[in-house]
């Protein structure tokens, strides 16, 4: 079992409170453990699933998850997502690919996962309309 600490961060403030995420690289499993918010489990058909309903929860909560998953800037290819189970991302606005973990502590450039989503759909769309 790995544990990553990290932050959650007031979306309307600078208030944060350590948190820790327990999970198994292999299985898709996850448990948060916040004195703020509670402890809760989060499973999905991977370990990117799994996060995405844990940051759902968190964001209604009025809260944002401080790791590299939710930097803006960040998204698994589909290949990247299957081979790592979900545990890995990329940063697609480098020259060179580098991979990360989607739980590792990160506090600068966090969004909501609708925000996230929307700026890699724009991402993309630049990204193919560029190339044609």
């Amino acid at each position: 079992m790995k544990i990553s600490k990290t932050y959650i961060k007031r979306i309307d403030s600078d208030y944060k409170s350590q948190v820790e995420i327990k999970y198994d690289g292999s299985k898709s499993d996850l448990l948060f453990i916040s004195n703020e918010l509670g402890n809760s489990n989060w499973s999905g058909i991977d370990l990117l699933d799994s996060f995405i309903k844990l940051r759902d929860f968190i964001e209604n909560e009025g809260f944002l998850i401080l790791v590299n998953g939710a930097r803006k800037n960040s998204w698994p290819s589909g290949f990247l997502r299957d081979s790592s189970n979900g545990l890995l991302t990329y940063i697609y606005d480098k020259e060179e690919k580098e991979t990360f973990n989607i739980l590792d502590f990160y506090d600068s450039d966090i969004v909501t996962y609708k925000e996230q989503l929307q700026l890699y759909n724009d991402w993309w769309k630049n990204k193919r309309n560029s190339n044609s």
